[in-house]
């Protein structure tokens, strides 16, 4: 496995240096994929494919769960849980009918999200290039906010570890995300990316660790109360939750590579549906026993809640190593895509120096904006409500209209998800720029 993923990654830094962007994805693991266009490339099986998709769908989103539930109650929370999970399902199912229409019709090699995009008005608008600009817009928006919403995390776990340990030098959040800046310039500066592939396998350890961690936490702490008081909250909030639950579904990125891949691509329907529905069963194990542990004292984070012991520390410190580790794979896709971009209009100036401002600039601008709105929630919630519903629902529903001649039944329920997605793109964008702007002030 540590050698395929070796040769997909090497693959894609031969393709980056030759100025081909990274258009679609993610992680780093989906953008090697979708770079890997060898006449014979290597397939994954099944169960390696349900594997990766599980894995791009387990980040801090599933952390913001519990906190989810406590904006709307255990009894609204799980079935709009569903709902989504469900919209998802049938939107990248959209998404890769699409793909592999595409793909046969214009005799082309595997698409990543954005030339799926760009094909697909192609069918009605001509060769336009606008969708795929609008698309690596959204990518490059949603890794910047992702990556603000990282050293949030890994600072206020940081900060809380500290505090419950030293109460005599509790300082403020913005002294530990300042801090962090100087640990992130070392680990970005990284810039190999077989070094950063051993980089996400130290940090996938420390991921099965802490939640491991809290998980125990959590079903060993459960009050013997009634939970009749948390079963409904504030119906006011449920835009706040769907934004949250769409950020928390943060895998649409890897279904066109990991289907592209697939020794038996027929199954991937099957294998889509098994790793959003688990996916959805861990977040709802997770909202509900988080919320009705802590109740009302449930954080944006749930490691934030996590008191002093042995076992709270190895779960706050082991997800803020996994983060810490994953930042600079995040990091790489805006530079990715950018990339090019920038070396076509500063040709007078060595790309190494380009790039090199480009991180540094990436990286000064992600710690401003935490330091600026140290609340991780509300990245969370904008970042979902906007660009994470766009990607998710918008765009996939907008080229399965566009491509195909539908039946009257396949055209109500895709007009449906799209009335779905542009409703709570909207009002959930202004709520969570409402919340925004009553919390800061």
């Amino acid at each position: 496995r540590i050698q395929i993923l070796f040769e997909v990654l090497t693959k894609m830094s031969t393709h980056l240096q030759t100025g081909l962007p990274s258009t679609s994805h993610t992680d780093v693991f989906a953008a090697s994929l979708s770079f890997n266009r060898s006449p014979n490339p290597k397939k994954i099986v099944n169960i390696e494919c349900f594997i990766h998709f599980l894995k791009g769908n387990i980040g801090s989103g599933l952390l913001g769960i519990p906190y989810a539930m406590k904006l709307v109650g255990i009894a609204i929370g799980p079935p709009i849980l569903f709902t989504v999970a469900s919209l998802c399902l049938l939107s990248s199912y959209f998404l890769v009918k699409c793909g592999t229409h595409l793909r046969k019709k214009y005799n082309l090699p595997p698409l990543g999200y954005s030339e799926v995009v760009e094909y697909s008005f192609k069918e009605r608008f001509g060769d336009k290039r606008w969708p795929r600009i609008s698309v690596d817009t959204l990518l490059v928006l949603s890794q910047y906010g992702a990556c603000t919403v990282y050293v949030i995390f890994i600072s206020q776990n940081i900060k809380t570890v500290v505090d419950n340990h030293f109460p005599r030098y509790i300082v403020s959040i913005k002294v530990y995300i300042v801090i962090l800046l100087v640990f992130l310039f070392l680990i970005t500066s990284i810039w190999s990316l077989k070094r950063l592939a051993i980089v996400s396998m130290i940090g996938n350890l420390f991921v099965i660790t802490g939640l491991t961690s809290i998980l125990v936490y959590l079903f060993s702490h459960i009050p013997h109360k009634s939970v009749e008081g948390i079963l409904v909250q504030d119906y006011t909030q449920i835009p706040n939750f769907i934004s949250i639950a769409v950020y928390a579904f943060e895998a649409i990125g890897l279904v066109l590579p990991l289907e592209n891949q697939m020794k038996t691509p027929e199954s991937f329907p099957y294998i889509l549906a098994g790793g959003i529905y688990t996916t959805l069963a861990i977040q709802i194990v997770f909202g509900l026993f988080g919320y009705i542990c802590f109740t009302d004292a449930t954080q944006a984070i749930i490691t934030f809640n996590l008191p002093q012991g042995a076992l709270s520390v190895v779960a706050q410190l082991g997800i803020s190593a996994t983060i810490f580790l994953t930042y600079p794979l995040v990091f790489y896709v805006p530079i990715s895509i950018l990339m090019p971009i920038m070396k076509d209009k500063l040709k007078s100036i060595h790309s190494y120096d380009i790039e090199f401002a480009m991180r540094l600039l990436f990286l000064v601008v992600t710690v401003a904006l935490a330091t600026s709105i140290p609340h991780i929630e509300l990245f969370i919630q904008l970042i979902g409500a906007s660009g994470g519903i766009i990607l998710a629902l918008i765009y996939p529903s907008v080229c399965h209209l566009i491509v195909f001649d539908l039946s009257v039944g396949q055209k109500i329920l895709t007009i449906s998800i799209l009335f779905v997605g542009v409703v709570a793109c909207g009002v959930g964008t202004v709520y969570a720029v409402i919340t925004m702007v009553k919390t800061l002030s």
